[in-house]
């Protein structure tokens, strides 16, 4: 009887890792790809966005972003 509830604790740990690993590593990559979008964007705007709009409030707008996309990624 405990030789079965010890692979099952082995089962349930390994099964729990993987997950992590799995959520882990999507989140690592939605994150990149959503800083390349990020800048791909910044990049293509004209010159004239830059001198209308105060850096400060363009650095805002990426932070917010940043933020959620923070607050839906798992924590490390």
């Amino acid at each position: 009887m405990s030789v079965i509830l010890g692979i099952m604790v082995a089962y349930e740990t390994l099964l729990g890792f993987a997950r992590r690993l799995v959520i882990a590593v999507v989140g690592v990559r939605t994150d990149a790809r959503l800083n390349l979008h990020v800048f791909a964007r910044l990049i293509r705007l004209p010159l004239d966005y830059f001198e209308r709009h105060p850096a400060g409030e363009t650095m805002y707008k990426v932070s917010q972003i940043h933020q959620v996309s923070g607050n839906s990624s798992p924590a490390s």
